[in-house]
């Protein structure tokens, strides 16, 4: 049964088989599926993948950013901010992945 997420994939391959998966498919063995994926590496044996189409995100920022009246200077603040975002999503959901190991 697949099941959709959002935009990040982590695939412990534990005795419980954590899987924690956003904008990812899982097969039936379990393992990621997620077509178009960009590699991010593999940390604490926990590969990373981020979906293409996360760079919409970046995409629709700077364009309602400089609708609004902002310059390139706001653009990059707006974007940084997004990415600390992504950083913090990254290790919260890696703190989920690390938990499940100890279980």
């Amino acid at each position: 049964m697949h099941q959709p997420g959002f935009l990040l994939s982590f695939y412990e391959p534990s005795p419980v088989r954590a899987c924690i998966s956003f904008y990812a498919f899982t097969s039936a063995a379990g393992h990621p599926q997620m077509k178009g994926a960009i590699p991010l590496g593999r940390y604490f044996g926990i590969p990373v993948f981020l979906h293409w189409s996360f760079f919409l995100i970046f995409l629709y920022i700077a364009y309602t950013t400089q609708q609004n009246g902002g310059d390139y200077a706001q653009i990059a603040v707006e974007l940084g901010f997004v990415s600390l975002l992504f950083v913090c999503v990254v290790l919260h959901e890696y703190g989920h992945a690390l938990m499940a190991r100890r279980f």
